[in-house]
């Protein structure tokens, strides 16, 4: 009888660990994709004096006042002149939604797009 009950027992726990693992190891959710239009900013930074070590940072602001952080490669920047000429102007995006709650955004394509509010 008790072993009976042992083997009910573990044929338990296996099944309920099964069930909270999955029955693999984790995997991350995939990136959603996303296309947004708003206005680039471009951050830069520098280093301490004479490091030769500066940063750059990416940003979206969106018609709504939305702020994502852009993760990108400079040479889709390139065909528009570089970062300093697309600082400030607006810009269509589309990529991939790495982290929702940043948010941070993977950007696959950027194109400029006119001013949605001429002065």
């Amino acid at each position: 009888m008790r072993s009976i009950r042992q083997s009910i027992l573990g044929f338990i726990v296996l099944a309920s660990l099964t069930a909270v693992l999955g029955g693999c190891a984790p995997t991350s959710p995939s990136p959603s994709k996303v296309e947004l239009v708003g206005r680039l900013h471009v951050l830069w930074g520098d280093g301490p004096p004479n490091s030769q070590k500066s940063t750059r940072e990416y940003w979206l602001k969106d018609e709504a006042n939305r702020w994502y952080r852009l993760l990108l490669k400079e040479e889709l920047l390139q065909p528009w002149g570089g970062p300093q000429a697309l600082d400030g102007r607006w810009i269509r995006i589309r990529g991939e939604m790495v982290d929702p709650q940043a948010p941070l955004v993977r950007v696959l394509f950027l194109q400029p797009q006119p001013e949605p509010f001429p002065t």
